[in-house]
């Protein structure tokens, strides 16, 4: 879940944009530990 890392003030629905601003596709590896 993302909402459990700190500096998360996003939805879990918003899994296409994370915290730090990149999309996902930016950053495969930091998106797969979000989900």
């Amino acid at each position: 879940m993302s909402d459990t890392l700190p500096g998360t003030t996003l939805p879990d629905d918003n899994h296409d944009r994370p915290w730090w601003g990149l999309p996902c596709t930016v950053t495969p590896c930091f998106g797969a530990r979000l989900v």
